[in-house]
C-alpha cells in the first residue's frame, strides 16, 4: 500500500523536540565523556547517529533525575525525557562541530551538535543562579582555571541582571593568551531568542587589556588575544553583550596560548602548490607561514581546507582553524602601486583566474583588466567575510574602452543558490551572503574591467579579498522545503518503518545559472541493500517529486545518512548537484537566523 504524507496541522505535541539539548556539549579529543540529552519519547533510544566520523556513542543510560536549567538543583522528571550518553572521541578526531540524532525505536530526533576541543574541560563551578556562598558573578569570586583548557559554563538570567562569570588565569609576562568562545554556534537557541556573548580581559592591575563582542571570523562569537604586560593573574568578564530574557545559553571558552589568525593573505591558492601566507592576528601581530595545498579536493565547501599541520607542519591545531578557498587555477595577486578605473592591473592570462588583494585606504577601489569571449560563463564569487575577513566586497564588471559591449554588473550581496544551498532569501542572515556571487556572461569578445571595493568604504590591512572566476557546472539540488505549519525545528529526516512503503516530497532547485533543460535520475546513496528506493525521472523545472521508500519486516532497526546524487539522462553532460540541508541552529524572533547546521547528507532510521 503507498501512503503518502501530506502537511500536518501544527501542535504542541510536534513541538515538543524528541532531543532539545545536550549537555556538556563539548569534550576533549581522546577522551570519553557522559553528557545527557533532554527531549520527549526518549525511553527507546537505541542509537546516536553522527554525520561525521571521529565520534561514536558506546553506551546510553536512561535517567530520571536532571538539574533544573535555573537553580541547578536536582530534579525528578518523567521517563523517556532524559537519557545520559557515553560518548568516545577518537585520538585523531577533527577539531570542532560535529552533527548528531539520537534514534529510537520509533523517531529520529532532531539534529543536534558536539563539539571536539584539544583542551581538558573545565566545568564551571556555580554554573546556576548565583547565591552568596556559590557564585562566581563578582572579579572578587572569581573562578581559577588553568591555562590550556576549555571551560564550559552556562548564562544564566534571574530577576536582576543577566548572569556575569569571572575566571582567573595566571601567566607571565611576554606570555601569550587567547580566549575564545563557543556559544551561538552550539545552536541552543531554537526559539525566538537570542544569545549574543561578550568578553573582556583585565591585567592584575586592573587594565583593559581586551574586549570582543563578535568577530568576522567566528560571526557572533567573540575572540581576543594578547601578550601578558605583566606577571599575575589576569581576569576573564564573560557575559551577554545584550540584555536578554533567555534563561539558559551554554557556552564553552578556551583559554589557553594558541595564535589565533583572523584571516590570512592570501585567502587561497591552486592546488598542489606551496603557498606563503601573510597572518593577521587578533592581538595585532602579522607573521609569514608557509603552506601546501593539497593536490585534490572535493565539490562545494570541500575545496576549502583548514590550515593544520597537515597543511603546515610548523603551525600547530587550534579551534576553529582558518579556512583557505583551493581552486584548479592560478592566483593574480594585487600589485604594490595603485591601480584604478583608468590605469587598472592587467591579468595578463586568460579565464579563470582567482584575484586577491587589500582594500588598505578609505574609498579604495582596486581594478583589474582581462580578456573574455562571448559565450563564456563563469560564476563570479567573492570571498571575504566567508573566510574571516571582515571586507564587505563590491564588484562591478564593466567593458574596457574599446569594447562595444554594454553590459555592465554591479553586485553586492548573494543568495544562497549561489552558495550551492537552499534557505530562505530574507530572514536567513548568514554572513557568507554578504559575498557578492553573479554570473558573468560576455556579449562581446574583448577586455573587461573588474573593480572591487568595501561597500561600507572600510578598510585596513586585514580587509583582503578572493574573487574566483569559476568555469559555470550546471546543475540541481534537492531538499526539504519549510512550511508555516510545521515546528520550529523541522524534522528533516527519513523515518523508514520495517515493512511499509511510503513516499516523501522532495523538492527541486536549480543549480546556479544552470541550464539543462534535459531529465534527472535521482541516486540515493547510503541505503541498506535491502531497502527499495524509487524516484520519477524530472527536470529542474519541477517543483517538487514523490520518493518512493520501500523496507521489508524482518530489516535491523538502524540509523543512517543518505546522500541524493544527480544525474543526467542524456549522454555527456556535466552535471553537479547534491542534497541541501540548511537547519537554522539559533532561530531569533521572526525567524531571523543568523547561524546553521548545514549538511549534504539526508539522515535516515528504519524503525518499528
Amino acid at each position: 500500500m503507498l501512503v503518502i504524507v501530506g502537511l500536518a496541522i501544527r501542535t504542541q505535541a510536534q513541538d515538543t523536540a524528541t532531543a532539545d539539548l545536550i549537555l556538556p556539549q563539548i569534550g576533549q579529543r581522546g577522551t570519553t565523556v557522559t553528557c545527557r540529552v533532554e527531549g520527549s519519547r526518549l525511553e527507546t533510544a537505541e542509537e546516536v547517529l553522527f554525520y561525521q566520523p571521529g565520534i561514536e556513542c558506546v553506551a546510553i543510560r536512561p535517567i530520571t533525575k536532571v538539574p533544573d536549567r535555573i537553580t541547578g538543583k536536582p530534579k525528578t522528571v518523567e521517563r523517556g525525557k532524559a537519557i545520559e550518553l557515553e560518548l568516545k572521541i577518537a585520538p585523531d578526531a577533527r577539531l570542532g562541530e560535529y552533527y548528531l540524532r539520537v534514534r529510537t525505536r520509533k523517531k529520529l530526533s532532531e539534529m543536534l551538535s558536539f563539539w571536539v576541543t584539544p583542551y581538558p574541560v573545565v566545568f564551571e563551578e556555580n554554573a546556576y543562579r548565583d547565591v552568596v556562598g556559590a557564585q562566581n558573578d563578582t572579579p572578587e569570586f572569581a573562578q581559577a582555571v588553568p591555562l590550556n583548557s576549555t571551560v564550559v559554563g552556562m548564562q544564566i538570567s534571574n530577576e536582576n541582571a543577566n548572569d556575569r562569570d569571572f575566571y582567573r588565569v595566571t601567566l607571565a609576562k611576554g606570555q601569550r593568551c587567547t580566549c575564545q568562545i563557543v556559544n551561538a554556534r552550539l545552536g541552543t537557541v531554537h526559539y525566538g531568542y537570542r544569545t549574543d556573548m561578550a568578553i573582556e580581559v583585565r591585567s592584575p592591575s586592573g587594565k583593559r587589556v581586551a574586549r570582543a563582542s563578535r568577530s568576522p571570523l567566528l560571526a557572533i562569537d567573540p575572540v581576543v588575544s594578547f601578550t601578558a604586560s605583566e606577571a599575575g593573574e589576569y581576569l576573564i568578564e564573560v557575559r551577554q553583550q545584550m540584555d536578554t530574557e533567555i534563561s539558559h545559553a551554554h557556552y564553552g571558552l578556551h583559554i589557553a596560548d594558541f595564535p589565533r589568525p583572523t584571516v590570512t593573505y592570501p585567502l587561497g591558492g591552486k592546488l598542489g602548490e606551496q603557498l606563503e601566507l601573510n597572518l593577521f592576528y587578533a592581538d595585532g601581530n602579522r607573521g609569514l607561514l608557509k603552506v601546501t595545498l593539497p593536490r585534490k579536493i572535493g565539490p562545494f565547501e570541500q575545496s576549502m581546507v583548514e590550515i593544520t599541520p597537515q597543511l603546515a607542519e610548523s603551525f600547530p591545531e587550534i579551534p576553529t582553524p582558518n579556512r583557505l578557498q583551493v581552486a584548479a587555477f592560478s592566483n593574480v595577486l594585487e600589485t604594490e602601486s595603485p591601480t584604478s578605473e583608468e590605469k587598472p592591473q592587467s591579468i595578463g592570462q586568460p579565464l579563470p583566474v582567482a584575484l586577491n588583494g587589500v582594500i588598505k585606504a578609505e574609498g579604495e577601489q582596486d581594478w583589474f583588466q582581462f580578456s573574455a569571449r562571448k559565450g563564456d560563463r563563469f560564476r563570479v564569487r567573492a570571498y571575504a567575510m566567508t573566510l574571516g575577513s571582515p571586507l564587505d566586497p563590491f564588484i562591478r564588471i564593466k567593458p574596457a574602452p574599446g569594447n562595444p559591449s554594454s553590459r555592465i554588473y554591479e553586485e553586492d550581496d548573494s543568495l544562497w543558490d549561489g552558495h550551492d544551498w537552499e534557505g530562505h532569501h530574507y530572514r536567513h542572515q548568514v554572513k557568507d551572503r554578504l559575498d557578492p556571487i553573479f554570473m558573468f556572461e560576455p556579449d562581446e569578445d574583448g577586455e573587461y574591467l573588474i573593480g572591487i571595493s568595501d561597500t561600507r568604504r572600510e578598510f585596513g590591512e586585514q580587509y583582503v579579498y578572493r574573487v574566483e572566476f569559476q568555469p559555470h557546472r550546471d546543475g540541481v539540488f534537492t531538499f526539504y522545503q519549510d512550511y508555516p505549519s510545521q515546528a520550529t525545528i523541522v524534522r528533516d529526516v527519513i523515518g523508514i518503518h520495517r515493512g511499509s512503503t511510503f513516499s516523501r516530497p522532495i523538492a527541486i532547485q536549480t543549480g546556479f545559472g544552470s541550464r539543462y533543460e534535459g531529465l534527472i535520475r535521482l541516486e540515493a546513496r547510503g541505503l541498506p541493500s535491502e531497502i527499495k528506493f524509487e524516484a520519477p525521472l524530472f527536470t529542474k523545472n519541477d517543483p517538487v517529486i514523490l520518493a518512493i521508500f520501500s523496507a521489508p519486516k524482518n530489516l535491523e532497526l538502524q540509523a543512517g545518512t543518505i546522500e541524493f546524487v544527480p544525474h543526467a539522462v542524456e549522454k555527456d553532460v556535466d552535471l553537479t548537484g547534491s542534497f541541501a540541508q540548511t537547519h537554522a541552529s539559533n532561530d531569533w524572533r521572526g525567524g531571523f537566523a543568523p547561524m546553521f547546521n548545514k549538511t549534504r547528507k539526508l539522515g535516515f532510521g528504519v524503525l518499528d
